[in-house]
């Protein structure tokens, strides 16, 4: 499993255009049936949708911020046009049937319930690879890569590169239930460990960003002789060069002062 530089926000980007998503899901496969691992479907019923379009519609404005656009904040006119495509052209339905052509599964592990997505390939030699996603976003990040996963061969690689995918939500995200105490990602990893050993696979290797990597990095901490590779995405850490221009010395500063007011510890 080799690094990539793509980060998880521009895979967003990437895969957030209109009609794009619905041809990124598989075809559903044969159910399964392993102890305490249940089918799942998502529904999301026609009052719940109407309750959602009548809230956004409600919504109180506060003043516009002073200053020139997102100066002092979110700009409250980006923040309108967002709030009305969401309540007047978003289509839950479309969005849910793609999502249901994957098969969902919950499981209880450790008194958790835990959603997850189980897309095995055709090739019984696959790498089981479990799929983490990171804070704030949500198992669905993960899914326009799974069909390549699965099913290398129909996207122009080697079928002995294919791998069988379990994408879970982590809890409180998602489909998942609420945690059980305050959670961390060092509060994952033994829950992920416990959700494979019910899928029946021994070994197998990590993905994530953000949550994710901290998680499959202490999974393998955790179980070093199951763990088969961990794959973080993004650039590899890098090491300060004391700067020695302007330019570069602003950089600096503006990086230290980006994560003094928006990286918590």
């Amino acid at each position: 499993m080799q690094q990539t530089t793509i980060g998880r926000r521009t895979v967003l980007k990437l895969i957030g255009a209109a009609g794009a998503w619905p041809a990124a899901a598989p075809a559903p496969g044969a159910a399964q049936d392993p102890s305490g691992v249940r089918p799942f479907r998502i529904s999301v019923s026609d009052e719940e949708l109407a309750d959602l379009r009548r809230r956004l519609a409600a919504t109180r404005w506060p003043p516009a911020a002073t200053g020139e656009p997102w100066s002092m904040g979110t700009d409250r006119a980006y923040l309108q046009e967002l709030i009305a495509y969401w309540r007047d052209e978003y289509d839950w339905r479309t969005h849910e049937a793609a999502l249901n052509r994957f098969e969902h599964y919950t499981a209880v592990v450790d008194g958790h319930r835990i959603h997850f997505i189980h897309a095995r390939s055709r090739n019984a030699s696959a790498v089981p690879l479990i799929m983490t996603h990171g804070y704030p976003g949500t198992f669905w990040e993960m899914l326009p890569s799974v069909p390549a996963l699965v099913d290398p061969e129909g996207h122009g690689a080697d079928a002995s590169e294919a791998f069988h995918v379990i994408v879970p939500s982590l809890p409180g995200y998602g489909f998942s239930g609420e945690p059980l105490a305050d959670f961390t990602p060092d509060s994952i990893p033994e829950l992920w460990i416990g959700l494979m050993d019910r899928l029946g696979y021994d070994r197998f290797g990590t993905y994530g960003s953000d949550w994710g990597s901290q998680v499959g990095s202490r999974i393998a901490a955790r179980a070093p002789e199951r763990v088969i590779g961990v794959t973080t995405p993004g650039q590899p850490p890098r090491t300060r060069v004391e700067p020695r221009t302007a330019e570069e010395r602003a950089y600096w500063e503006s990086m230290e002062l980006w994560h003094a007011n928006h990286v918590t510890h």
